[in-house]
């Protein structure tokens, strides 16, 4: 299945008011996030844990709040339009809310004029800098023991989904689940499948497509 982006030209007035809005929250929200960095290994966290988010939504608030399909995608793959197109702005006024929540730290006011020239795509790699620093340091605490937060493999299976969306978007995951042999498979928007393990030794590893070449989930976090 492929999704392919496109960039809409301001141009076209019928989406103009649309993507002002939007970009104007994902800046005061980058904001936001630079304020309470120190904060943001809680908030992706309690995004991933809680609410039953789906790996979609979870990408468009932490990593790609530029994402857009084609017509033909969206004939395609109803769900995935509805949660990223349809709904882009509330997931960013849904990451505002849960940050102040954790941390008490607002979304600033922003002077509209100083920012007239953004583009979404700036914005988005200036969002994934700030939550990769933070999703990486959530997942060292994890595989060190000082987090345990994360019992259920799946769960763990979802935050490393997280991780491969902020580090290889666009292509981010958009299902994870545990398959019958016990194993995280994340597939990404192109159909493109990854899998990860826990070892006897409790160590977890991504498996290639050979089933022999392995490489350990902390290696990637140390090396991104």
């Amino acid at each position: 299945m492929n999704f392919f982006y496109i960039l809409i030209s301001f141009a076209l007035v019928n989406i103009l008011v649309a993507l002002d809005e939007l970009t104007k929250q994902v800046i005061m929200i980058n904001k936001q996030m630079m304020y309470a960095r120190d904060y943001l290994p809680d908030v992706i966290q309690n995004l991933v844990l809680f609410d039953n988010f789906k790996m979609v939504e979870l990408a468009v608030m932490l990593s790609v709040p530029e994402a857009e399909t084609d017509t033909a995608a969206a004939e395609e793959e109803e769900d995935f339009i509805y949660y990223v197109v349809n709904n882009k702005l509330r997931y960013q006024q849904i990451v505002r809310d849960k940050i102040e929540l954790i941390t008490s730290i607002s979304a600033p006011v922003i002077d509209e004029e100083l920012y007239k020239d953004a583009w979404m795509s700036g914005l988005g790699i200036e969002r994934r800098g700030m939550t990769l620093v933070a999703i990486k340091t959530l997942i060292r605490a994890v595989i060190s023991g000082d987090n345990q937060n994360f019992h259920e493999f799946f769960d763990l299976c979802r935050l490393i989904g997280t991780f491969r969306s902020i580090k290889f978007a666009p292509e981010f995951v958009q299902d994870a689940k545990i398959d019958e042999k016990g194993q995280c498979v994340l597939t990404d928007i192109f159909g493109n499948t990854s899998r990860y393990f826990y070892s006897i030794e409790g160590n977890i590893w991504e498996i290639f497509q050979s089933s022999i070449a392995l490489q350990a989930l902390a290696f990637q976090v140390k090396h991104v």
